[in-house]
């Protein structure tokens, strides 16, 4: 069941926080198909100048991919196509010391390339590098981009989750509300919101919180109204969300408690109108109405499994990127 509604408005690693946290929702819970996941191997792996410290990969214009490679002590933003041979450095710490542990990026449609700095500036670089604008945000984790050029940034959400920018800065607005998470202390609550952010060619908005112990995406209208709020469930996040609530059960014994990032990458799918979400290696394709088409683990050509830090899905293509580099599969029809 998906409800209609009217509000306005770190990969996966180990995130400390200081309570028991439990989850009220004003939705209904849509649970999704519980089919076992099926392997799905890589076709090869692209970019081999750049196959550790990869930490997210966002599609670009003209069948381009763009891949955020954190390494120390030099990070790097690269641009290739889906073959892998056309790989090329645009930005990284060597030549713009600015660049400092990025986060995350966005593409918009002339190729332009938004990058969270590690310092809270979002910097602007031209598809040859050069540095356009940059301005700072409060904390910013997470980067989208809406076909206007306008920006959608989002840290540690406190009264809205998401903020939205211009090409010079300006805050234009804030949209979304933060998941009614209970605890004493209010700072957990940002924690347990952060989240993806992910836009459609019709400039939808998803938000996909990272965190929850009950997995959750939202969806929002560009004017930010929410459309719709789906409550995942697979039998391919049982033992995520299971080692999560152990690590939260730990934490409370030791007086120091831990978060698991459930939900770690996402990417829309304009092909076939259909979102695409990771957990680690699981990967569920959601349909409009958030049900799940296919589940999928994904393995690099020898075996390996690939955690996906990033996604990217275009054409024939499902693009994955984790620690030790970016992999090309064969998208499932």
């Amino acid at each position: 069941m998906e409800r209609q509604g009217t509000q306005s408005d770190f990969r996966p690693h180990v995130r400390a926080f200081s309570a028991i946290l439990s989850l009220v929702t004003v939705f209904p819970v849509l649970a999704l198909a519980q089919g076992q996941p099926v392997e799905l191997a890589a076709l090869k792996q692209l970019l081999p100048e750049s196959t550790h410290g990869t930490w997210a990969l966002k599609a670009g214009p003209a069948g381009t991919l763009y891949v955020l490679n954190r390494s120390v002590p030099t990070s790097a933003v690269w641009v290739t196509d889906y073959s892998g041979s056309a790989g090329r450095m645009i930005v990284s710490t060597a030549e713009n010391p600015e660049l400092r542990t990025p986060r995350d990026l966005a593409v918009d449609r002339d190729g332009d390339v938004i990058v969270l700095n590690g310092d809270s500036q979002i910097k602007i670089f031209s598809r040859e590098g050069k540095l356009l604008t940059s301005f700072q945000a409060e904390r910013p984790h997470a980067v989208a981009v809406l076909s206007d050029g306008s920006l959608l940034a989002s840290g540690f959400p406190k009264e809205h989750l998401i903020s939205v920018y211009n090409r010079e800065g300006k805050l234009i607005k804030e949209l979304g509300e933060p998941v009614n998470v209970e605890t004493k202390d209010p700072f957990d609550r940002r924690i347990m919101n952060m989240g993806s952010i992910v836009v459609d060619a019709e400039d939808n908005i998803y938000y996909v919180f990272r965190n929850l112990l009950t997995p959750i995406v939202r969806k929002y209208t560009a004017d930010g109204n929410l459309a719709a709020e789906w409550h995942v469930e697979s039998s391919g996040l049982d033992s995520v969300l299971a080692q999560a609530t152990k690590r939260s059960q730990e934490g409370q014994g030791s007086g120091g408690h831990f978060a698991i990032a459930v939900l770690t990458s996402a990417a829309f799918d304009n092909d076939t109108k259909t979102l695409w979400i990771a957990s680690g290696q699981h990967v569920l394709q959601l349909d409009n109405s958030g049900h799940t088409i296919r589940s999928l683990l994904l393995t690099a050509p020898d075996g390996r499994p690939i955690d996906a830090l990033g996604l990217a899905v275009s054409g024939d293509s499902l693009c994955a990127a984790g620690p030790h580099g970016t992999f090309e599969f064969l998208k499932p029809r």
